[in-house]
């Protein structure tokens, strides 16, 4: 492979990787900010409309969240981000769970939930995805004694 293929390569590994860092961020952020702010800051929670509802969702955003950094944690000392990529399924459908719990409780679920597990979903699966390509250095190593 040529020497612009390579860095294509590896950077858009780098931006995938630094991608799914911000999109474990940004769950940590909408999880905390949904408990401790009442400014809203990532999601319309209207107790008046939602009342004690409203709760169920910023629970379940703890669970999410709790879920992800012990997958992440148990990835990385595994060394194999393979995981994530049914994780990253998990959150796009539940995006869908997250509609149907609106519909049968008859409240509206704020647009934005579902940008964000989409967000969050196709962040996992594409760093996920990177577990399953050959790692570079096993192959630079090989050439290495080829040449010996």
């Amino acid at each position: 492979m040529n020497s612009f293929a390579t860095k294509s390569l590896t950077s858009f590994k780098y931006a995938l990787e630094a991608n799914y860092y911000v999109s474990l961020a940004v769950s940590v952020a909408a999880a905390t900010l949904s408990f401790t702010t009442t400014n809203q800051a990532f999601f319309e929670l209207n107790s008046d409309l939602y009342g004690p509802l409203s709760n169920n969702i910023k629970i379940m955003m703890i669970y999410i969240v709790l879920a992800e950094l012990s997958m992440f944690a148990y990835c990385f000392m595994k060394q194999s981000y393979k995981e994530l990529t049914a994780a990253g399924l998990f959150l796009i459908l539940l995006s869908g769970a997250l509609e149907f719990y609106g519909r049968v409780n008859q409240i509206p679920i704020d647009h934005t939930y579902r940008l964000f597990f989409l967000y969050a979903g196709l962040s996992h699966i594409a760093y996920g995805l990177l577990s399953f390509l050959p790692v570079k250095q096993e192959h630079d190593d090989q050439h290495v004694e080829e040449s010996r």
